[in-house]
């Protein structure tokens, strides 16, 4: 009980973070040591030490692996590479740049992660609508769009490449069981904004049809270079059975020696991995170790399994603890509630691509779009156009809303 408490205590500081004025990542880690320095204290030191090393070598797969994913995309966007996607945009339409915008934010997001493809198409829609009310707007359904791209895809969203790297669910039969439920949560609210486009967007929108600076051929190869390197990321561990994380280093190695040769070779000064490294969400990082030890010492202690047990007693149906799950991670943070999932349900009844798995992974990534707080991504766009809370939840939630019903009830057609 006291363990439980000390979860909850931490838990609370991390989620009102804005309220204490305490960075998240600060908290967390400070409530890894807490949890286990009372797990050592309460039980015999040599079987916990044990337990922490083997817990630490499942984080550290997480991290190294956002470590390196992070690095590569701040490396693609330190060499203007996603200037690339720029010809897409020559349409004067408002309503078909929408489509494009969040379709691209859609597939970045599960090429790059959620995070970075509301980032990238953010920056896009500024060099296009010129209007603030058009690009909050816009930045609502980007975290719409993003969170639904990173379900379908194991690298795509950090829940799912933790599920992935936990063997729930594989890269295959992930792809080819959420991509459609993963449209579906993207296309209501679309197809609803664009029938109602003045209530949503106002009746004038402003599109900005300056020329823009032409693309380089360095763009280019980092470009198609850097989206190999995610590419190649499942297809190693699907054929070599390497973990994801050496995947990772390996992407980003190719990039980082092509790199060194282009600055070696220029007289301009280039971007380098070292500027990349520096300029990562290094916080993030840490605060996805701390929440995955503190989720650690609760499942060394059995406590998340008498929880799942209570669960299921009460609730019968998979689907709809997953669902459940899903909406809790818009007030909850969707990292602990499935690393907390992923200690509260053993492999042997709930197998690899089990429906509960694959469920979970749909709703608690298109659930964390029903509110601002619910995903990293939602976080970027309040920062990016100063979204405040009320107003995404006035505007943006019953969206949010329809698409998480919308997708949940495809798979539950798909899988039931």
């Amino acid at each position: 009980m006291i363990l439980s408490f000390l979860f909850i205590l931490f838990y609370l500081a991390i989620a009102f973070e804005q309220a204490f004025k305490m960075n998240k990542a600060a908290m967390a880690l400070l409530g890894a040591f807490t949890c286990w320095l009372f797990v050592f204290i309460s039980q015999s030191q040599h079987v916990p030490e044990n337990a922490l090393l083997m817990h630490l070598g499942e984080t550290s797969e997480v991290v190294f692996f956002l470590l390196g994913a992070m690095t590569l995309v701040e490396l693609m966007d330190g060499y203007n590479a996603f200037n690339v996607l720029q010809p897409l945009f020559k349409s004067s339409h408002p309503l078909v740049l929408l489509w494009i915008l969040c379709i691209l934010c859609f597939i970045l997001s599960a090429l790059i992660d959620n995070l970075s493809a509301v980032l990238v198409t953010l920056y896009i829609s500024k060099s296009i609508f010129p209007q603030s009310h058009v690009r909050k707007m816009l930045a609502g359904l980007f975290v719409i769009a993003s969170n639904a791209g990173g379900v379908w895809s194991p690298i795509g969203d950090v829940t799912t490449t933790m599920l992935w790297m936990g063997n729930q669910i594989s890269a295959p039969v992930v792809i080819k069981t959420l991509f459609i439920p993963a449209v579906a949560a993207l296309i209501i609210p679309l197809t609803v904004v664009t029938i109602f486009k003045t209530r949503f967007m106002g009746s004038e929108i402003t599109i900005n049809t300056s020329p823009r600076k032409p693309i380089s051929g360095t763009e280019y190869g980092i470009f198609f270079l850097g989206l190999f390197g995610f590419c190649a990321v499942p297809f190693i561990k699907y054929f070599f059975h390497l973990p994801p994380y050496l995947a990772m280093f390996f992407s980003l190695s190719m990039v980082w020696i092509c790199t060194e040769f282009m600055e070696r070779h220029s007289r301009e000064k280039q971007f380098s991995v070292n500027a990349a490294l520096r300029n990562i969400d290094t916080p993030s990082i840490l605060f996805f170790a701390g929440i995955l030890l503190m989720v650690a010492a609760l499942n060394h202690s059995g406590i998340l399994q008498f929880w799942a047990q209570q669960l299921q007693q009460y609730i019968h149906s998979d689907f709809s603890i997953s669902a459940i799950f899903g909406l809790s991670s818009a007030i909850i943070d969707n990292v602990p509630l499935v690393a907390a999932a992923q200690g509260m349900f053993s492999h042997t009844p709930f197998y690899c691509n089990h429906p509960f798995w694959l469920t979970l992974t749909l709703a608690t990534g298109i659930g964390g779009s029903t509110l601002i707080i619910g995903s990293a991504a939602g976080v970027a766009a309040m920062g990016q156009e100063a979204i405040g809370f009320g107003w995404y939840l006035k505007r943006i939630s019953i969206l949010a809303l329809m698409g998480f019903a919308a997708g949940l009830l495809v798979l539950y057609i798909t899988l039931f």
